[in-house]
C-alpha cells in the first residue's frame, strides 16, 4: 500500500515545496515534516480492515529510503500495520520518475517473495500508477475503486479474486519482463557510474576536511 495520499496526506506543507523555481522549493524543511504529516481516516480504516481479514501490509512509497525510519516511525505512532517498507532507493532509483521507482519495487518484491508473500493488492492513489503497474502485471488498485467494495462490503472477495483475473495478470507479467529487464540494466549501469562519482566526491571533502582540522 502506497503511504503519502492513502494514509499520509503532506498538503498543509506542499506550500514548502511550490516556488516555480526547484531552488527556491524548501526540500529539507518539507522532509521533516514527514514525522508530522496528516492522518487520512479512509486510508486508515481500509488498512485495518485489511488487517483484520489476516492479510499482511507493506508499505510502498518514493520517499528517499533515508527518511525510512522516519516514515516507519510515524505509522507506529498512529498505530497502523508495521510491515516491510520499500522506498525510493538513492542508489538504484535516484531521481528516476515514480511511476519506474514503483515498478522497480514490484519487480523486486516479486521476485523475491512471490512464492512465499505474493502481493494480493497493491494499492495507489493515483490511475496512472495503477496502469503502469497492471501492465507489468501487478494486482493494482485504484484506492478509491478498493475502498468502495469495503464499504459495500466486499473487501476479501476483491482482495481474492484481485482487480483483473490473475491469469491475465501473469501473462502480462510474463511479456513485460524482458523489455523491464533490458531497460533496467542500462539504468543501473548509469547508477553504477554515478555512485562511483558519489562516493570519489564525498572521498574528496572528507580528505579536505582532515586537512582543514590541521591547519
Amino acid at each position: 500500500m502506497n503511504v503519502d495520499d492513502i494514509v499520509a496526506s503532506m498538503e498543509r506543507f506542499q506550500h514548502l515545496i511550490a516556488a516555480p523555481s526547484y531552488k527556491a522549493r524548501d526540500w529539507k524543511q518539507f522532509h521533516r515534516e514527514y514525522r508530522r504529516a496528516d492522518l487520512i481516516k479512509s486510508g486508515a480504516r481500509l488498512v485495518r480492515a485489511i488487517e483484520e481479514v489476516e492479510m499482511v501490509t507493506a508499505w510502498s512509497t518514493t520517499r528517499l529510503d533515508q527518511f525510512a525510519a522516519a516514515t516507519d516511525n510515524w505509522l507506529r505512532a498512529h498505530q497502523l500495520p508495521v510491515g516491510p517498507l520499500e522506498p525510493r532507493s538513492l542508489f538504484k532509483d535516484g531521481n528516476r520518475p515514480a511511476i519506474q521507482v514503483k515498478r522497480r519495487q514490484w519487480w523486486r518484491w516479486d521476485d523475491k517473495y512471490s512464492h512465499t508473500n505474493p502481493i494480493m493488492a497493491w494499492i495507489e492513489p493515483k490511475q496512472e500508477m495503477v496502469d503502469a503497474l497492471r501492465a507489468d502485471g501487478c494486482p493494482a488498485w485504484l484506492f478509491t475503486d478498493l475502498y468502495d467494495r469495503y464499504k459495500a462490503g466486499e473487501l476479501l472477495e476483491a482482495l481474492t479474486a484481485g482487480p483483473e483475473p490473475r491469469e491475465v495478470l501473469a501473462e502480462r507479467a510474463r511479456s513485460a519482463r524482458p523489455e523491464w529487464d533490458k531497460a533496467e540494466a542500462v539504468w543501473q549501469e548509469g547508477r553504477t557510474e554515478w555512485r562511483k562519482r558519489h562516493m570519489a566526491r564525498l572521498r574528496q571533502r572528507q580528505a579536505e576536511a582532515r586537512e582543514r582540522s590541521h591547519q
